[in-house]
Parts: C-alpha cells; sequence; structure tokens
C-alpha cells in the first residue's frame, strides 16, 4: 500500500509506502522521513502509520499543530486520513 503527501505550493510528492511506516514528519534531521525546514514545525511533529489498510496521522505533542481537513488533530487520538485530504503540519498545506 502506498500513499502520498502532496505539497499545496509545489510541483512535488512524499511517497509514504507500507514498508517504511511510521512514517516520521518533523524538523530534525535524525530519524525523519519527511524533514519540513520551517520554524513552526516541531523536531518530531506528527507520525503516519498505515493499520489495517487504512493511514493514521499522528500528532506527536508538536507545539503548533497537526490538522486534517481543518481539524486539529489530538496527540492521543490520531486521525484516518484518505485521499483527498488536506494535511496540516502547523502552517504547511498539503
Amino acid at each position: 500500500m502506498t500513499g502520498y503527501l502532496i505539497p499545496a505550493s509545489a510541483n512535488a510528492k512524499y511517497s509514504v509506502a507500507s514498508k517504511n511506516t511510521p512514517f516520521y514528519i518533523g524538523k530534525s534531521r535524525k530519524n525523519i522521513s519527511l524533514c519540513l525546514k520551517n520554524d513552526n514545525i516541531s523536531r518530531y511533529h506528527a507520525k503516519l502509520i498505515i493499520d489495517n489498510g487504512k493511514f493514521i496521522l499522528y500528532d506527536l505533542y508538536s507545539a503548533n499543530g497537526t490538522f486534517v481537513n481543518g481539524k486539529r488533530i489530538l496527540p492521543e487520538n490520531g486521525a484516518s486520513i484518505s485521499f483527498g485530504d488536506e494535511i496540516a503540519f502547523a502552517d504547511i498545506n498539503f
């Protein structure tokens, strides 16, 4: 199973495959799958996993939040995401 994170402001995409989950998003270069260099991004901001064929996005207690379709994800809950969902890590939109 493969999904893609496509930045809202650029012609690029980041592949997320089941073989490389958990997929970590943050600004640290250490143990991060997608490094976002932005002051509003936490070192370990969010993680994406595949569970029973579904993509689940978790916030890792980031300072500026992780959002799915405009709604902030609570760290302990996570959110199921699907094709076409809008995802934001702080103020960076996908």
